[in-house]
């Protein structure tokens, strides 16, 4: 107030009272009030909340204003008794607040911040605050001064508001703050800042743990997603081996079954005491039973797969055909953590095949007959195939007539050329092109028997017979030739 006089480089500490409580606003160095006349309005700093303040200071000669001598004196009681308390009220507050001088020197802390930062007041004061508190990021990597905001208030006059960052405490630890850095000027120059600053240890632990929470509730649904899809995986592949008539098995990885098999169990009707160990072997057939033991074990020892085939007996007393097929899985470090079996019932698959085998042997004897018959018979007889006439068979009577020149594989036209001309070939055409037999009686023909080129005169009867497929469709001819008269001369 006009009339107070201050010394120049006094530092003054000034509480406002408002409605939602006392803030600390920070004093500015560059007051003078010596003389009434220096007296004007004064802008002052909230560290608590930023904002810049106003306050109306009227000199004596205003028009408008009452003289020195009618100052309240009750209003500078209370200013002299602010000033005299106001390192109690500083230390009465919640947040931690220190000052530092230009060259970054702490000048006051109040005893929030000492507490805070696990220091007694003597062993902060005149240190360098950087170099005592704010050194290194939160990382653990060196914090340069120069990067400071702190000191960019010191240094820069910039008002400074941080969220997220750490000072460090005398024990070594980090305490997580929000601060705010306010410069003091005095004309243009910076003569001290005033740091204010709150733990948010608690607010960060809240965040974290709700952070914490909502990564824990996200990975419970990923792995009730996964578990579900586990268990959806597990009864396809049931449904589909219980569809597939086979049986899944697993055994130790010394080989031995153990555990619930409810395949097994279901199909031969053995219980768990019964088939552990190598008690399944009971189930199978007295010849199969040791050749499986056996082959199985020496599986097991190599560590292949086991691929095997014997009967086993059913719960109703029917032995069934099993091929089986037994891999081992391995851990992470190359070890066998168990091994999984698959038995598949081949007794139709196996009996179809037997049935193929004979219709095969049957069929092969009966070609075999047929082709004895197409060998001894007392006629020329050859099989054509497609329009174009193929040799697909020819009797030794039929080669026999050409000279056993080579015919199967070649069209007619090229096996015999010298029948051009003569009506045979048109002859074959029509019975291919209509499904008409064609027949000849006593007809004359100019055959080459020896090879040589010299044509001779032979008199046939035969017949071009139509091939039919299944679906009635014509293949091919056969040719059923007998010679009725020989030794003509052309």
């Amino acid at each position: 107030p006009p009339g107070m006089s201050v010394n120049r480089t006094s530092d003054i500490r000034i509480l406002l009272y408002r409605e939602a409580g006392v803030h600390l606003i920070s004093g500015c160095s560059y007051l003078d009030f010596a003389t009434p006349k220096s007296a004007k309005n004064l802008i002052f700093h909230d560290s608590h909340s930023g904002d810049a303040l106003e306050l109306m200071c009227p000199t004596p000669d205003d028009d408008h204003n009452p003289s020195r001598s009618d100052v309240d004196e009750s209003t500078a009681d209370a200013m002299r008794l602010i000033g005299a308390r106001g390192d109690v009220v500083l230390n009465a507050v919640d947040e931690g607040i220190f000052c530092l001088n230009p060259q970054g020197m702490t000048t006051f802390v109040n005893a929030a911040a000492a507490r805070m930062l696990g220091y007694t007041l003597r062993e902060m004061m005149g240190k360098g605050s950087h170099e005592l508190i704010h050194h290194h990021y939160a990382d653990g990597s060196e914090f340069p001064r120069d990067a400071c905001p702190i000191w960019g208030s010191v240094s820069e006059g910039i008002h400074q508001r941080v969220g997220g960052d750490v000072f460090w405490k005398k024990d070594g630890t980090m305490l997580p703050v929000d601060y705010t850095s306010i410069p003091i000027r005095e004309g243009r120059t910076v003569v001290a800042s005033v740091v204010t600053f709150r733990d948010v240890s608690q607010q960060q632990q809240a965040q974290q743990q709700g952070e914490r929470l909502a990564s824990e509730s996200a990975a419970r649904e990923a792995a009730e997603s996964a578990a579900r899809e586990i268990r959806q995986r597990d009864e396809r592949f049931r449904g589909l081996i219980s569809a597939s008539g086979q049986i899944v098995w697993t055994n130790s990885p010394e080989g031995r079954m153990s555990g619930e098999q409810p395949g097994w169990a279901a199909f031969t009707g053995q219980s768990m005491e019964e088939y552990e160990g190598f008690g399944w072997a009971s189930a199978v057939h007295p010849d199969d039973a040791q050749p499986t033991v056996d082959g199985w074990n020496a599986a097991v020892e190599s560590r292949t797969p086991f691929i095997f085939e014997h009967r086993v007996k059913g719960k109703n007393g029917e032995y069934r055909l099993f091929s089986i097929r037994a891999f081992p899985l391995l851990d992470d470090e190359g070890n066998i953590r168990e091994w999984v079996g698959v038995h598949t019932d081949i007794t139709e698959q196996r009996a179809a095949r037997v049935r193929v085998d004979d219709a095969l042997r049957v069929a092969e004897r009966a070609r075999a007959q047929l082709q004895e018959v197409f060998e001894q018979a007392p006629a020329a007889i050859a099989t054509l195939e497609g329009e174009e006439m193929m040799f697909r068979s020819a009797n030794q009577r039929f080669a026999a007539l050409l000279g056993n020149r080579q015919l199967v594989g070649r069209t007619a036209r090229e096996a015999m050329p010298e029948l051009e001309g003569q009506p045979f070939f048109e002859m074959m055409d029509t019975a291919y092109r209509t499904g008409d037999a064609q027949v000849g009686n006593h007809m004359p023909a100019m055959v080459d028997r020896t090879g040589t080129g010299v044509l001779e005169l032979a008199t046939f009867d035969f017949v071009y017979q139509p091939l039919r497929d299944g679906d009635g469709r014509v293949t091919g001819i056969m040719v059923h030739a007998v010679e009725v008269e020989t030794n003509a001369t052309p």
